[in-house]
């Protein structure tokens, strides 16, 4: 049975509790997602399956400001480092005080702008232990070249990304080079010693995200079995 709340920051978390695990996948969502398919999931990989809504899209998912996709398009304001606090302080302890898990493995997963950002809060501090990006919008500007320069810290998890076989042929030139700039994320990573898996999937980036989410599921071993002391939110 899924639980539902407000938490501060006006986020809104539907909580699929799993009992007798300590991992939990908080999964950052565009727009909701029904509460059989999050406590099938939960069932499915022993876990508690966390969605969080609530998002500012285009700015609280990005980590620097830069023009918008389209001539007209409001900029994105780059919010990425405020939002990574509020959900430190506003979603992690409340959630995991419900659950009763105090020594949690945390995993968190996004899709597009928060595949974005799952991977640059990983660089920022240590709080999940795994990621999982879905057609991350790695065409960020100048998110590659970052990264790529980015001293990466050694990390005992594992890092998850996807794409849509048709995402790097899109009409939006913005877009297209995303193909080359998740490969040379993923390129970085391995070369830093972390767990890195990449997968393409069928489809375009707007691909049904049911199949490509189990899939990422799937591939994270984020079932408890291996026991790490995350750090606790503030």
């Amino acid at each position: 049975m899924t639980t539902t709340f407000i938490t501060g920051g006006n986020f809104k978390c539907t909580v699929a509790p799993c009992a007798d695990s300590s991992a939990i996948y908080y999964i950052l969502l565009p727009m909701p997602m029904e509460a059989a398919i999050l406590e099938d999931l939960a069932v499915r990989h022993e876990a508690s399956i966390v969605a969080v809504e609530g998002f500012d899209w285009d700015d609280d998912m990005t980590p620097w400001p830069a023009e918008g996709v389209f001539p007209g398009d409001a900029t994105f304001k780059g919010k990425a480092a405020h939002t990574l606090e509020r959900l430190r302080h506003f979603v992690l302890g409340r959630v995991e005080a419900y659950l009763g898990i105090p020594d949690p493995v945390r995993t968190l997963v996004g899709v597009s702008l928060s595949g974005l950002f799952a991977l640059w809060q990983w660089t920022q501090c240590d709080l999940f232990r795994n990621i999982a990006c879905i057609s991350g919008s790695f065409w960020y500007d100048g998110f590659a070249q970052w990264f790529e320069h980015h001293l990466l810290e050694p990390k005992p998890g594992t890092a998850y990304f996807s794409l849509g076989k048709e995402e790097p042929y899109t009409q939006v030139k913005r877009f297209q080079p995303v193909a080359l700039a998740t490969k040379a994320v993923v390129a970085h990573l391995k070369d830093a010693g972390i767990h890195t898996i990449f997968e393409w999937n069928n489809g375009n980036h707007y691909a049904p995200l049911l199949p490509r989410l189990e899939r990422a599921l799937d591939a994270l071993p984020a079932r408890g079995a291996v026991q790490f002391r995350s750090s606790a939110p503030a």
